[in-house]
């Protein structure tokens, strides 16, 4: 058997260094190990459970943030949408006012044929008009003629009172001096009336 030849000082160190080193590397396991473990689970138990909480609260809150944003962003589109509706039915509100006095021309030409006694031109004209407020209507448009209905101040405008007897025609429409029109249930233009006014 061989003699291990070397200075026992240099033994002593070698062994001091690798003892170092094993204390350094509890030391590490113990304190700052891949998971935080220390001596004692219980304590660690407790802060990987913290850990655990504040990071459930943060996913909530990040979830409840994700649906608020997400609500928000479907109320927009929603209402960009409402909007574009609005506006698409009402483009045509100028549309309609400026077309109204042809309309009325067509109601003055029946009256006149009918003074007239001109039954022929009379329908001639009527089937032209319905023709055409046949074809606005389908665009949202509507004629308000309210003969012997109540006033409403929503949709006719009073110039005028006929005096009359009966009650029952008190505050009623007895003429139309000219037709009102709606677009989609709005007041384009009110109709121009008489009413009943009891003497």
């Amino acid at each position: 058997m061989k003699e291990e030849k070397g200075n026992p000082e240099e033994k002593k160190e070698q062994t001091d260094s690798a003892e170092e080193d094993l204390v350094f590397e509890e030391d590490t396991l113990e304190h700052s190990g891949a998971f935080g473990w220390n001596k004692n689970p219980q304590e660690t138990i407790k802060k990987l459970r913290e850990k655990l909480k504040k990071c459930e609260s943060e996913k909530q809150e990040s979830m409840t943030g994700l649906q608020r944003t997400k609500a928000d962003f479907i109320n927009l589109r929603k209402r960009d949408e409402k909007e574009k509706e609005e506006f698409a039915k009402f483009a045509v509100e100028n549309f309609v006012k400026e077309i109204t006095p042809i309309l009325d021309s067509f109601d003055l030409a029946i009256a006149k044929a009918t003074e007239a006694g001109d039954s022929q031109w009379k329908d001639g004209v009527t089937s032209i008009q319905n023709q055409l407020l046949a074809v606005l209507q389908t665009n949202g448009m509507g004629k308000i003629v309210p003969l012997n209905e109540p006033f409403d101040p929503k949709f006719h405008e009073a110039v005028g009172t006929i005096e009359t007897e009966d009650e029952s025609k008190d505050h009623l429409v007895l003429e139309v001096l000219q037709a009102g029109y709606t677009l989609h249930g709005k007041v384009v233009r009110p109709a121009k009336v008489r009413i009943g006014q009891k003497t």
